[in-house]
């Protein structure tokens, strides 16, 4: 043969290679943030909110790429473990701004310094 190396089917599938990838993600980030409500996503939520000026869960949704109903559901468990609070928009009452507790923010920080 000319050099030609033989086609190996798992390996040179870039479907397959991503899904191998793609699970070797889900275990470490399950590691460093399972014990969050919400995991990855809930730790998504505590890095979003942890910014100034507060946003809105409106704006937290777009950023994230969620649904806002599923958002809710997250703040709501992130709320219950003492994570973020909700509190009324000074500038419309209708809105609700999403901020961390010092709690949220240490969790936070600690997910992010950990190696």
């Amino acid at each position: 043969m000319s050099g030609a190396r033989a086609s190996d089917p798992i390996n040179d599938d870039l479907g397959w290679m991503l899904g191998v990838v793609f699970r070797a993600y889900v275990r470490a980030a399950d590691h460093a943030v399972g014990d969050l409500p919400g995991g990855p996503r809930g730790y998504q939520v505590l890095t979003s909110a942890d910014r100034e000026p507060a946003r809105n869960q409106g704006a937290i949704a777009e950023e994230l790429g969620i649904d806002r109903t599923v958002l809710t559901y997250l703040i709501d468990d992130l709320e219950q473990g003492g994570l973020v609070v909700r509190r009324p928009d000074p500038a419309d009452r209708r809105s609700r701004l999403v901020t961390l507790t010092e709690t949220g923010r240490a969790a936070a920080r600690h997910r992010r310094t950990r190696t």
